[in-house]
């Protein structure tokens, strides 16, 4: 199972997010947005949110980004399914 957290101050701008992430996904998702109602920060909202997941993929999404490509989740998990040594993937192209 992947869960998909959102981390946002807006949870609508989070909801609509995570419609069209889990919609484009190519795998089963579920979505879990965390609200930052205490003004704790990114991080802080972050953490509060991985500690509710207890087991499975996690994939940590910003509440403002899009994907661009069908399958982006599908195509992530398989590299690192394919690489074990991996802890992470994030996507192709320019990434800070």
């Amino acid at each position: 199972m992947i869960t998909i957290v959102i981390p946002t101050l807006s949870p609508n701008k989070a909801y609509a997010t995570g419609q069209v992430a889990q919609e484009s996904a190519g795998i089963y998702t579920r979505l879990y947005i965390v609200h930052d109602t205490k003004g704790l920060g990114f991080t802080r909202t972050v953490n509060r949110g991985l500690r509710k997941i207890q087991k499975g993929h996690i994939c940590l999404l910003n509440d403002d980004v899009f994907p661009m490509t069908d399958d982006w989740l599908r195509k992530m998990c398989d590299a690192i399914a394919d690489t074990p040594e991996l802890g992470l993937a994030g996507p192709s192209g320019p990434c800070r």
